[in-house]
């Protein structure tokens, strides 16, 4: 039998989980008729200020990345019983192998991770970095939990490689009492914790490189003074700041100021601003974190970070990918079945000096 299962990305309703009505059901303002998006996914902006101002509106919805369908509801059920009732692993291990897969094309277009370094595959006996500038301290990952600071000494960096990896199960009452819909809750469980995992452990990286050699800023509100200063900073030491990765309320700051809008290039497709990707801002890509569930978000609220190019920045080296390995807690006694998800990689920003790092005070 084929999986109904597979990814579809939706928009929500603020505070609820209510699928939107319209395309995206969004508005252009709050009590307006008005679409936020064209037919053809454009933004219904008049001019630079009332497009910012609609980038931030949307903000108030979120992403959902479903595993399920309303419209297949019925093959949904019948899949999922006959899987679970069948004592040969093959029917889980294609839910496991479609979750696996969504979860990494997930990460893939919304977290901040693999948009501010360059994947990689890792190759080899050991990881290896090709690092463009040497007598640098970088940051590394030794573990799930762990960030150090290294001198790179020559134009070859090794990482060392660790696992991010969660369990996801699902029990026979749970079956039993909410269906198919289950199966949503516990792959973005998945999600959050591979996500999480993953973006946490890269802005401990960007903020251990502070101190090093750039000394953060604070500022009571972000202006382009404060921007232009965090990008002469990096480009100080002769590299090309690329990413201004900002959190969700920093957004509000900008939209407000009308300061901002000579050095704001937008962008308009509705796709690529709802994976966070708000346009440029003196000549930087904008990558925000404004567009998804609290629980996926690894940044504080008045973040800044002025990045240099990815490939002056570091590395995510992918030793195995995100996979999925079914597993029947039977055995032991426990009425469930499920996943093992686990990936291996290393990563590293081998260059301290490509970030830049301010917060609100």
């Amino acid at each position: 039998m084929t999986s109904p299962y597979g990814r579809s990305t939706v928009r929500v309703l603020p505070g609820t989980d209510i699928p939107a009505a319209s395309r995206d059901g969004i508005r252009i303002a709050s009590g307006s008729s008005q679409p936020m998006f064209d037919g053809n996914g454009q933004i219904n902006a008049s001019s630079t200020q009332s497009l910012m101002q609609a980038l931030g509106h949307i903000q108030a919805t979120r992403t959902r990345v479903a595993f399920t369908n309303p419209a297949d509801k019925a093959a949904q059920t019948a899949f999922l019983k006959q899987a679970f009732a069948d004592p040969n692993p093959s029917q889980v291990q294609k839910l496991g192998d479609t979750a696996s897969k969504t979860i990494m094309e997930t990460m893939r277009r919304h977290n901040f991770t693999r948009r501010c370094l360059v994947e990689d595959v890792a190759e080899g006996l050991q990881p290896t970095i090709r690092v463009s500038v040497m007598d640098v301290q970088a940051q590394v990952v030794i573990d799930k939990e762990t960030v150090r600071t290294q001198d790179v000494r020559g134009y070859f960096f090794q990482p060392p490689e660790f696992d991010l990896a969660t369990y996801i199960t699902l029990s026979n009452k749970d079956l039993a009492q909410i269906g198919p819909d289950l199966l949503d809750e516990k792959f973005n469980d998945g999600l959050v914790a591979i996500w999480t995992q993953e973006d946490r452990l890269t802005r401990q990286m960007f903020l251990g490189t502070q101190g090093l050699y750039n000394t953060p800023f604070g500022f009571s509100s972000f202006t382009p003074a404060v921007l232009a200063a965090m990008k002469n900073r990096v480009e100080a030491w002769g590299l090309t700041a690329t990413t201004l990765l900002i959190s969700y309320d920093i957004w509000n700051d900008i939209a407000s100021n009308p300061d901002w809008q000579q050095f704001y290039s937008p962008l308009e497709k509705h796709d690529l601003a709802l994976e966070g990707r708000l346009g440029r801002l003196m000549g930087m890509e904008i990558v925000t974190d404004g567009y998804i569930y609290d629980n996926l978000r690894v940044l504080n609220p008045g973040e800044v970070f002025v990045l240099g190019a990815p490939n002056t920045l570091g590395k995510v080296l992918q030793r195995k990918a995100l996979e999925a390995t079914a597993i029947d807690r039977r055995v032991v006694g426990e009425s469930s079945r499920g996943w093992f998800l686990e990936q291996i990689q290393a990563m590293a920003v081998v260059n301290a000096r490509a970030v830049g790092y301010g917060s609100r005070i």
